[in-house]
């Protein structure tokens, strides 16, 4: 779930080592409409997956049903509607892998966390989904480090 730049790190990562990958996201039409670069100055999506034609693109609802594991990957303060969209009844049973990160930009930049000390998104996903194996994971760590952990200098 998501078509910004962590979940096309982690997209394509999957698809290079040969698993059937689909992205979701909430208007397909929309995503592939796009020809301006994203906010972090990624290609437009139709551009990316020029690169990856094996990669699908799906809405919410039906990425959430094809998939056998999810990744949530889309940005922490539209990920409840995200999940809601992909459907209760199509992730139960699922473990789905959080890396969303729930940033407030409202005070500029640096972005701090909310709900941040007694909850967390992980927390909260779990709560409104209680038949989905919720794991917090990879989410204090750039994308690029997800995907290729050597990038760290061992100590």
């Amino acid at each position: 779930m998501g078509t910004g730049m962590v979940g096309r790190t982690l997209a394509a990562k999957l698809d290079g080592l040969g698993h059937e990958v689909v992205i979701g996201t909430r208007d397909p039409a929309a995503t592939n409409a796009r020809t301006e670069p994203g906010g972090f100055g990624t290609p437009p999506f139709p551009e990316w997956q020029a690169g990856r034609p094996q990669v699908r693109l799906m809405s919410f609802a039906e990425a959430g049903a094809f998939a056998s594991l999810v990744m949530n990957a889309t940005s922490g303060s539209v990920a409840m509607a995200a999940l809601a969209a992909a459907g209760e009844a199509a992730l139960a049973g699922k473990v789905l892998i959080d890396v969303s990160n729930p940033l407030d930009f409202s005070r500029g930049m640096p972005p701090a966390l909310d709900p941040v000390n007694t909850d967390s998104l992980g927390e909260q996903i779990q709560r409104a989904f209680p038949a989905v194996r919720v794991v917090k994971a990879l989410n204090t760590m750039n994308c690029q480090v997800m995907v290729e952990p050597g990038r760290v200098p061992h100590s």
